[in-house]
């Protein structure tokens, strides 16, 4: 007998292909090879970020999510002394190796009389103990120490201090008035702009501020040494001294450091506190800061305000 094998051929190549037809047709529907599926499904991989975050605001306006990020510095409980550690939040800054203090907007404008009462609580008090001039000079807490609190609003910059001094002496005016018991603030308005730039640059400042001398007939006044010398008009200071203990507030308007201010703002910082016990001479004693690093002519060892 004569076998045809073409009809059996085409009948087998048939019977194969029956259950892949019948995805075709309303039955199961056949499953892509595993291999594909991975070849083509979307790659997963992590955001990268660049190697350094500027935060963008507008004036008085709280940030979406992001805040600043440190490893070093001081922080705290509004209305507390701070004593904790920044830890890292979000989008990662680089750092200083000065301390972090936080400025709060202060919804109603402090009165600048050297009396902190009123928006004490709604600050965090930051301690000036770092001795970085003078430190054989120095004979204790009640020689010399501090503490220093910040707010802002959309047009000052209002700072507050509380200075433990026994003999107060200040006898000097104008740019002499760090030979005197005195404040001194240094401000970085461009931090991220020539953040590791070790000069001083047209946007760094050296402010003095005296809480003047009733005894000697001179009133409390600010001074700018850098980047040029003379007073700052329009600024207000409050100061009194009594029992080793004098304070100071004082404000400033944004505008002559040329910033215009939003929250999440960090700019460079630092405050410290001069010394003179001798009522004979005018001499810089001691300098302390809250700043250990501080070196005033290299502005990458200031600490960090930030506006918050």
């Amino acid at each position: 007998m004569k076998i045809h094998l073409r009809p059996i051929i085409a009948i087998l190549i048939i019977l194969l292909a029956l259950p892949a037809l019948s995805g075709c047709f309303g039955g199961t529907p056949a499953t892509p090879d595993l291999t594909l599926t991975a070849l083509f499904a979307p790659t997963q991989g992590n955001p990268t970020f660049p190697p350094t975050w500027t935060p963008q605001g507008t004036p008085g306006t709280p940030a979406p999510t992001s805040e600043v990020s440190a490893t070093t510095g001081l922080t705290g409980t509004v209305g507390a002394t701070a004593t904790a550690t920044v830890t890292s939040t979000s989008a990662p800054l680089p750092v200083r190796p000065g301390p972090m203090a936080f400025s709060y907007f202060q919804s109603t404008s402090p009165t600048i009389d050297g009396n902190w009462g009123e928006w004490f609580d709604n600050t965090v008090n930051y301690p000036i103990q770092s001795i970085v001039f003078g430190k054989s000079n120095w004979t204790g807490n009640d020689d010399l120490e501090g503490s220093y609190i910040l707010g802002w609003n959309d047009t000052y910059l209002f700072v507050g201090a509380k200075v433990h001094d026994d003999v107060y002496v200040q006898n000097e005016t104008g740019d002499g008035i760090y030979l005197g018991d005195s404040l001194e603030l240094l401000i970085d308005t461009d931090l991220y702009g020539d953040f590791y730039n070790d000069d001083l640059s047209a946007d760094d400042y050296q402010i003095g501020i005296s809480p003047g001398n009733p005894t000697a007939g001179t009133n409390p006044e600010i001074f700018k040494w850098f980047p040029t010398a003379g007073g700052i008009s329009s600024v207000s200071i409050g100061a009194y001294y009594a029992d080793g203990i004098y304070r100071v507030e004082f404000r400033i308007p944004w505008s002559k450091l040329g910033v215009t201010p939003w929250y999440g703002e960090a700019l460079g910082f630092a405050i410290s506190i001069s010394d003179n016990d001798n009522p004979s001479a005018n001499e810089q004693q001691t300098m302390m800061s809250n700043d250990p690093f501080r070196h005033l002519t290299d502005p990458t060892t200031w600490g960090t305000m930030v506006l918050r």
